[in-house]
């Protein structure tokens, strides 16, 4: 634990040197029409061996878990585009660079619009979340683990302040050559490639300032053809390794469905989602799995501000926020007298020392059961996060 305390400590000091010089950050980032932005997350986890079968302590890593750089192009309120890379590296392994959000959105008085590019699939509530925002370093079990991400596709969609509304087709692309022109081509179809379609609808009943009763559902019937199928976790630390996962099999298709529902009261905000993935195997065998989360956090002094049908901090000065939150996850990959059955536990602290800077610890508990192997498996795990965002 001496070596989490020191880098806890010496992140610390870095984060508070660097926030004197953020106040010039936003002005930097608008130049007419077109915005730059983007962040860079530095994190750090030491977890037991719960989290790496192949060790019998505990273990350190040390990465850049995400870094973003995108330009968007807004030269009125009915046309944007926008275009992101991201950065990641384990410090002990190669670098990746792959594509975020690549795509151009036109829209009409009615706000209804009309996305085509790279982009996430419409579903869940974490998963809308910008990583940005996220409450805690990771996202829960059933998120990492059932939501679809980016896919390539069409989108059409209705933003409005009290509901949205998005349903959309897409593709998602298992070849290695990413940020290649033909993988926009939504005609062009190969064997390794999932197709889908998904929608979502939101609504906010209670939608005050001070206080949001919000409600969403999220479904995604995705194709599959014949594709080696098996869904993994990391049980909410990322360099860990996939110790939660189902059986494997090759299946012909899935019914994702979702459900949310969250209340935002001044500094409170709670929020929930239930989970259920039907799959059906090339043979006609059923696998049914499920999961759910529940998560609370309050906030000292600044708030949380509802819009697009999602959450996000909100910090009216430069003061310091502390942010505390707790969440229970549960996953059942266990069907069939195969897979996991996972829970885990989190307790954490974010401390906003300004509206650019971040700093997030979370220590998580997590415990397994149905490994054929042993039967009931337990850990620990301590994370820090440095974020800065422009």
């Amino acid at each position: 634990m001496h070596k989490f305390s020191f880098f806890l400590f010496t992140f610390s000091s870095v984060l508070v040197h660097a926030m004197d010089d953020t106040s010039n950050v936003s002005s930097i980032t608008n130049l007419s029409g077109m915005e730059l932005g983007g962040y860079l997350m530095l994190d750090h986890d030491y977890y037991s061996p719960f989290y790496d079968k192949n060790s019998e302590g505990y273990q350190h890593a040390t990465e850049i878990r995400r870094s973003k750089l995108g330009i968007t192009f807004k030269p009125n309120k009915y046309f944007k585009g926008k275009f992101q890379i991201k950065y990641t590296k384990n410090f002990s392994e190669q670098g990746k660079l792959t594509l975020a959000d690549a795509y151009i959105r036109i829209k009409n008085n009615e706000d209804i619009g009309i996305q085509i590019g790279h982009m996430k699939e419409p579903f869940g509530l974490e998963q809308q979340t910008s990583s940005s925002e996220l409450i805690a370093i990771e996202r829960s079990l059933p998120t990492e683990t059932f939501t679809p991400g980016r896919s390539y596709g069409l989108l059409i969609n209705q933003i409005k302040k009290s509901y949205t509304l998005a349903t959309g087709y897409f593709i998602t692309r298992n070849n290695h050559d990413e940020f290649s022109l033909t993988n926009f081509d939504l005609l062009k179809k190969d064997d390794s490639s999932i197709d889908a379609i998904t929608m979502r609808i939101t609504a906010a009943p209670l939608r005050k300032k001070s206080q949001t009763l919000h409600i969403g559902s999220s479904a995604s019937k995705r194709w599959l053809y014949n594709n080696k199928i098996q869904y993994k976790s990391t049980a909410e630390v990322h360099n860990a390794n996939k110790t939660v996962r189902s059986a494997r099999f090759y299946a012909d298709q899935s019914n994702l469905y979702q459900v949310d529902i969250a209340f935002h009261h001044r500094h409170w905000l709670l929020q929930s989602e239930l989970f259920a993935n039907s799959i059906q195997q090339v043979d006609g065998e059923q696998w049914e799995y499920s999961g759910a989360y529940i998560q609370a956090s309050y906030k000292s002094t600044g708030e949380y501000e509802y819009k697009k049908g999602r959450f996000k901090s909100s910090q009216s000065n430069n003061d310091t926020d502390l942010e505390w939150i707790m969440r229970y996850s549960h996953i059942d990959l266990r069907d069939n007298d195969v897979g996991n059955s996972s829970s885990a536990g989190l307790i954490g602290l974010n401390i906003h020392l300004s509206p650019n800077l971040k700093l997030m610890m979370n220590m998580n508990f997590s415990w397994a059961t149905g490994d054929i192997i042993n039967q009931y498996q337990d850990g620990r795990a301590y994370s820090i996060r440095a974020q800065l965002t422009f």
